[in-house]
């Protein structure tokens, strides 16, 4: 009987325990130390009140939010000075402007029972270098991280179907993005002004490209897009250094400004495309050859295809209908034809004139005593391309990479390897690297990257 009494009474404590134990308890409402996470008025502190954490702007250094707490409502930690938050798993929300303007914060781990992050949640967090999303997020608002300058990656999870405009817009330094196949679009502006950020893949299941999406990413070179996409919003590329990119077959129709102003050489246009906005291509230098597979677009807007590269070529099928005649110009163009299959007339070595795969990109701080590098050029071509590397001192900024070298660049003497060390010389100039490449048989193929 003793040893019944005493296991009962074990039981009881056991289950005492259970219930008072931080996982399973009900918050108090009240003031919790922001630096413990425990209830007390040792301040600086911060507000429960039913689960949702509130008020605590005043908190500084290193933040704990206690078990329990189920939301993190809007404008809690603004222009906060806290360097680092926990989060417990029990919170399921984050507000809008949550952490916003807390320009101490440097990194930030979501736990998975989030499932929202609020508009402006953590915007212009100037700090922030790291920030990790749970499996369980399936929205971020908008401008969620917009002006975050310091965050170099980030990975959405497959969870996430909805990223708001502008989210990671004025994300400077933001170089590495891996998108989850949860998508279904690419919000307006969402990498605006990502000037760090040099290629990306969209994932399957994308239908459309927003406006402004990448405008204004200045390293962005290569963007691979799934054959789900169907619009290209207007400026979506604009002012970037994109050389090269695949047109799906499912798109129909091309913005306004979608590829103005970037470092295209040539471009595949799709049978699908019904439709191209006004100034799409318009100032991309480099573009001197567009391959229509199709009849041509039934809109074509003004200055699609105006100030690009010289004497710019339009290759079309004999079958096509809807371009001028090939001895009349089309938006500017002279037109060309080509076979759909053309026929193999002779046993004649191919030729391809050297390609580069992207434009040259140097890494490295431009500072007197540091050194430069070239990062590694991919040509191809037939015969397979020889090349060489030549450093060049401007006296403006080469932007973007270009095939033209401008007058305001001369030559470095005996600066011919893929490093160049920075002496007193090169300083307040700027600096680029040109790369040449040749096939045997073809003419020579020049890039000059940007400084």
């Amino acid at each position: 009987m003793r040893k019944l009494l005493a296991l009962g009474a074990l039981l009881s404590l056991a289950s005492t325990l259970l219930i008072a134990s931080p996982s399973h308890a009900t918050l108090t409402d009240g003031t919790y130390v922001c630096s413990t996470g425990l209830a007390g008025s040792t301040t600086p502190t911060y507000r429960i009140d039913s689960g949702v954490v509130n008020t605590g702007g005043s908190c500084s250094g290193a933040v704990v939010i206690p078990t329990g707490a189920v939301a993190i409502s809007g404008n809690t930690f603004r222009t906060s000075t806290l360097s680092s938050i926990t989060i417990p798993g029990s919170v399921t929300s984050i507000g809008p402007a949550a952490f916003q303007l807390a320009t101490s914060l440097t990194s930030v781990t979501i736990p998975n029972s989030v499932t929202s992050i609020g508009r402006d949640a953590f915007e212009q967090t100037t700090a922030l270098t790291s920030i990790t999303l749970g499996n369980g997020v399936t929205s971020i608002g908008v401008k969620a991280f917009y002006g975050a300058t310091a965050l170099t990656s980030i990975t959405i999870p497959n969870s996430v179907t909805s990223i708001g405009e502008n989210a990671f817009g004025q994300a400077h330094a933001l170089a590495s993005v891996t998108l989850g196949s949860g998508l279904t679009s690419i919000a307006d502006s969402l990498f605006f002004n990502a000037d760090s950020l040099t290629s990306i893949t969209i994932p399957n299941g994308v239908t459309s490209i927003g406006q402004s999406a990448f405008q204004g990413s200045s390293s962005l070179t290569s963007v691979i897009l799934p054959n789900s996409v169907t619009s290209i919003g207007s400026g979506a590329f604009l002012d970037t250094a994109l050389s090269s990119i695949t047109i799906p077959n499912s798109v129909t129709s091309i913005g306004s400004e979608a590829f103005k102003r970037t470092g295209l050489s040539s471009i595949t246009i799709p049978r699908s495309v019904t439709s191209i906005g006004g100034s799409a291509f318009n100032g991309s230098t480099s573009l001197t050859t567009v391959r229509f597979q199709g009849n041509a677009p039934a809109t074509v807007g003004a200055n699609a295809f105006t100030d690009i590269g010289p004497s710019p070529k339009l290759l079309i099928e004999r079958s096509a209908t809807g371009f001028s005649s090939t001895s009349a110009p089309w938006n500017g163009f002279t037109v060309e034809l080509f076979d759909e299959s053309p026929p193999q007339t002779s046993n004649a070595p191919t030729l391809l004139r050297a390609q580069l795969v992207r434009p040259p990109v140097v890494s490295g701080k431009a500072k007197v005593s540091r050194t430069l590098r070239l990062n590694s050029v991919f040509w191809w071509g037939l015969p397979t391309p020889e090349s060489t590397v030549s450093w060049y001192s401007c006296s403006k900024r080469v932007r973007p990479a270009t095939q033209t070298v401008p007058s305001t660049c001369q030559p470095i003497t005996n600066a011919t390897g893929e490093k160049l060390k920075l002496s007193p010389r090169h300083s307040g100039r700027f600096v680029s690297v040109k790369v040449t490449g040749i096939s045997a048989g073809t003419p020579a193929t020049v890039w000059l990257s940007r400084s």
